[in-house]
């Protein structure tokens, strides 16, 4: 799932996501990008506070509509584990593809 568009879209997409992994659909989304810039800590606070969804998130820069390191430093500078920030940086992307390092 992609998580583009506005705030609107995100205040009912990160609960709604998020109840879609505890009854265990087997559903992933990227990192949202949003006017505000709140909404990746958003996403990744709910996931600590309910403890899922964790495995399910994988980074997005969205080029050419935002650039990799502001939406790299949303991630990086969350209020959340360094655990978590690696899971949706590098971590899930690796478990579901492969390491791609030769």
């Amino acid at each position: 799932m992609h998580f583009g568009g506005g705030v609107s879209g995100h205040i009912k997409l990160v609960p709604r996501f998020l109840d879609w992994v505890e009854q265990r659909y087997e559903v992933y989304c990227d990192t949202p990008r949003g006017p505000s810039g709140s909404a990746p800590a958003w996403l990744m606070t709910e996931i600590e506070k309910r403890g899922v969804g964790a495995d399910r998130v994988l980074f997005a820069s969205d080029e050419p509509w935002s650039d990799f390191w502001s939406e790299y430093w949303k991630i990086y500078g969350a209020p959340v584990s360094d655990e978590l920030k690696q899971r949706i940086l590098y971590r899930n992307y690796e478990e579901l593809y492969g390491n791609t390092k030769s």
